[in-house]
C-alpha cells in the first residue's frame, strides 16, 4: 500500500554500501546504546539524545528518501543536526548539561503563561504558581543583555548563550555538513521560497507540483545524515569509554568513508554540470 518499489530501487543502487551495511550499522548502534552509563540524570541527558539520533532522526531520513521524499526528509535532518551538535557538545562541555536540561523549566512556563492569556482556567492555580516558582528559581541563567545602551535583559530563546553553529563550528563540523544539515534544511523546516519552488516545474507555459523531484536529491541528505550517525559513535565511544564496538566500528568507519568518498565525488560531479548549463 505504501512505498515506491522503483525509487526504492533505484536508491538502493546509488547507495548500495550504505544499504549493504545497514543491518550491521543497526547492531552496532545496538550495543552501543546498550553500553552506555545510564545511572545519572546527566548521561541518560546524552543517551536519549544520540538515541533519538540514532533511530528515529536517522532510520526515519532513510525511509523518506529512499521513496523519494528527500525534500521532507531535509526537514528531520535539521532536528537531527540541532541533536547531535548538542551531544556533541555537552560531551564535550559536561558542565553545561544542568544548563540543557533546566530550560525545560523555561519552556513549561511558556506554554503555561500561553494557556493562561488565551484559555485562562486550562491549569490549576497551583500548577501555574509553581511553574511560576521554577521558573524564578533559573530564569537568571538564560537572562542576557538585549540592549547595552539602554542596559535592558531579555530570556534568551535557547538554553546557552552560544548559538548552534557557533557550536558546530567548535567542534569541527564542516562548512558543507553544516550548509546541508542546517541552512538548506531550514528552508524545508520553514515556508521559505526557495523550498516552496523547488517543489514546483516548469513545462512550456505551464507550471505543476514536482510531488517528488527526484531520487538524486536525497544524495546530500543521506550522506549527511550518515556522517552525523558517524559522529553519533565517535561521541559516545569516547565519552562513555566504549570498548565492545571498536571492531565492528573501525569496518564500518572504513566503509564509510569510501561511500562519502564516492558520494562527494558524485554530488561533484553534478554541480560541475549544473554550472557550465548555460540556463
Amino acid at each position: 500500500m505504501f512505498g515506491d518499489l522503483e525509487m526504492q530501487i533505484e536508491f538502493a543502487k546509488r547507495h548500495k554500501f550504505l544499504i549493504d551495511n545497514l543491518p550491521n550499522l543497526k547492531v552496532l548502534a545496538d550495543i552501543a546504546l546498550s553500553d552506555c552509563d545510564k545511572s545519572t540524570f546527566n548521561t541518560m541527558t546524552l543517551y536519549t539524545l544520540a538515541r533519538v539520533a540514532m533511530e528515529d532522526d536517522f532510520w526515519s531520513i532513510i525511509i523518506l528518501c529512499s521513496n523519494g521524499y528527500a525534500l521532507s526528509a531535509k526537514q528531520i535532518l535539521r532536528g537531527m543536526f540541532e541533536r547531535v551538535v548538542t551531544l556533541s557538545y555537552l560531551a564535550k562541555h559536561p558542565d553545561e548539561i544542568d544548563l540543557f536540561n533546566d530550560f525545560f523549566t523555561i519552556d513549561q512556563y511558556k506554554r503555561v503563561q500561553n494557556y493562561e492569556r488565551r484559555e485562562p482556567g486550562e491549569f490549576s492555580r497551583k500548577v501555574v504558581e509553581e511553574t511560576k516558582q521554577r521558573f524564578e528559581e533559573v530564569k537568571d541563567k538564560y537572562t542576557i543583555t538585549d540592549c547595552r545602551k539602554c542596559k535592558t535583559k531579555r530570556l534568551n530563546h535557547m538554553w546557552s548563550k552560544k548559538n548552534l553553529i557557533a557550536m558546530a563550528e567548535e567542534l569541527g563540523f564542516s562548512v558543507d555538513l553544516i550548509d546541508v544539515a542546517y541552512y538548506r534544511s531550514l528552508e524545508e523546516a520553514h515556508p521559505k521560497i526557495d523550498a516552496l519552488f523547488s517543489r514546483t516545474k516548469q513545462e512550456g507555459d505551464s507550471v505543476s507540483y514536482n510531488e517528488r523531484p527526484g531520487i538524486e536529491e536525497a544524495d546530500d541528505t543521506v550522506l549527511t545524515a550518515a556522517l552525523l550517525q558517524l559522529k553519533i559513535f565517535e561521541v559516545l565511544r569516547e565519552y562513555f569509554n566504549l570498548k565492545t564496538t571498536d571492531r565492528a566500528f573501525d569496518n564500518y568507519l572504513v566503509g564509510l568513508e569510501k561511500y562519502s568518498a564516492h558520494a562527494r565525488k558524485r554530488r561533484e560531479s553534478q554541480r560541475q554540470a549544473v554550472d557550465s548549463d548555460p540556463l
